[in-house]
């Protein structure tokens, strides 16, 4: 498997550069099987595809952060222990 396809950017067509973009979702529940968002077509270069799919990613963290966002391993070992 191409790299590129593992990190859900995969170029498609010999016309213009066209890639299709998507992101692995993880897993609600801890033993829950993770999806696949809905594929994205690019129509530019490779880098307009990165940058995408970065935004793609950085969109999803937003949503699945639930108010941890900036949260760091030291405050959370804290408040486990509390």
């Amino acid at each position: 498997m191409h790299a590129n396809h593992r990190r859900g950017l995969n170029k498609r067509g010999n016309q213009g550069e066209k890639y299709r973009i998507r992101l692995r979702i993880p897993p609600k529940e801890i033993e829950g099987k993770s999806t696949w968002s809905p594929m994205l077509t690019i129509n530019g270069n490779k880098k307009e595809a990165r940058d995408a799919l970065e935004e793609l990613r950085a969109e999803q963290e937003r949503e699945t952060n639930d108010g941890n966002a900036g949260l760091t391993v030291g405050a959370y070992a804290k408040e486990f222990e509390d």
